[in-house]
């Protein structure tokens, strides 16, 4: 991934997407933002106790950096519904976005969790989804990439991917001994130290088992637990953090 940024934010992009014409996209990291203490200072969630005013600029920040006329947003809830985004800008209950509209951005907002950041050439749809273990439970990937063939066309095969920083192996602990969550069986070969999972190995598996060519799945392998300095995390932070927030769009021609 490739830092970049402007005089006021800084964002990650991917090698995979930064030279497609029209196509922008960003992990937009924690500093450069107005939000104080603990949620200093890019936070991007108005859910988390921060001032609206200061959440407000700071989207206002984001969306200047990129270009785009508007940004629609998910309030996910580890689900695997996946929209059409229209009509709205914020929608409730769902995980992940899709859109085929130029100047319109789609945003997922996370701290250690992951998002795929997902296009298709060829179609030129858009899709950004939200999973944590719980969303990688359901398979959302599997579940965004049928959407995106059902309404947009997009192939698998065709499918470039993206997966942001998150919770690395280190940090990724699943207690599955004490009740509390049922993993699939697949889950386990990903399991490297006693309760602790390669989430970005999986994700790339299940990727691949939807279509998805290797060659076109890129992975951060960026911790967010481990890197204080630009990413919030809510198990770093015992739950009391800011959000992150994802983004990608198409802009109009000129």
């Amino acid at each position: 991934m490739k830092r970049c940024g402007t005089s006021s934010v800084q964002w990650l992009e991917f090698d995979l997407f930064r030279r497609i014409p029209g196509l922008v996209h960003g992990v937009f990291l924690r500093q450069g933002g107005v939000s104080a203490p603990p949620f200093s200072s890019l936070n991007l969630s108005e859910d988390v106790g921060d001032d609206p005013a200061a959440v407000m600029r700071n989207w206002d920040l984001v969306a200047d950096s990129l270009g785009l006329d508007g940004i629609v947003k998910a309030r996910q809830c580890h689900g695997k519904r996946v929209v059409c985004a229209s009509g709205k800008l914020v929608w409730e209950g769902c995980d992940g976005l899709i859109t085929m509209q130029k100047g319109l951005g789609v945003a997922i907002r996370h701290a250690d969790c992951q998002v795929a950041f997902m296009y298709d050439p060829v179609t030129e749809a858009i899709a950004m989804v939200h999973a944590g273990w719980r969303g990688q439970v359901l398979n959302i990937y599997e579940r965004a990439l049928d959407v995106l063939r059902v309404q947009c066309g997009a192939l698998p095969e065709n499918v470039l991917v993206g997966i942001s920083p998150s919770i690395g192996p280190l940090h990724a602990r699943l207690d599955y001994t004490q009740g509390k969550m049922l993993l699939p069986p697949s889950f386990f070969s990903f399991e490297k130290t006693p309760l602790h999972f390669n989430l970005w190995e999986l994700a790339r598996a299940q990727l691949m088992a939807c279509g998805v060519h290797r060659d076109n799945i890129e992975i951060a392998e960026l911790c967010t637990f481990s890197h204080p300095e630009d990413f919030f995390s809510f198990r770093r932070d015992q739950g009391v953090t800011g959000r992150n927030v994802s983004v990608m769009g198409r802009l109009h021609a000129s």
